[in-house]
């Protein structure tokens, strides 16, 4: 059994889906040319994560535990971010 054979037997970690709504937030911008994602209106996915990271920022800064670090909060920031929309 290969090791890509393994990945794909393994389910998705965590770091993934990250990565794959952080992409799908790139791609909002390209679209839109903002990342005000609406969120709580539909059950749309990427407007539901939106929503997480501003809860995981808030709870890393109020030093809780959180999967926000600081790779994430800055890749966000960098993307124009609202942490406080």
């Amino acid at each position: 059994c290969s090791a890509t054979e393994e990945e794909a037997k393994s389910p998705p970690r965590k770091k993934g889906l990250w990565d794959k709504r952080f992409d799908e937030l790139v791609d909002f911008k390209t679209k839109n040319g903002h990342v005000l994602v609406p969120v709580g209106k539909t059950k749309d996915k990427l407007g539901s994560w939106v929503s997480r990271q501003r809860l995981e920022y808030r709870y890393m800064k109020e030093g809780k535990p959180s999967s926000m670090n600081s790779d994430r909060e800055a890749k966000l920031e960098k993307l124009g971010f609202a942490f406080n929309a």
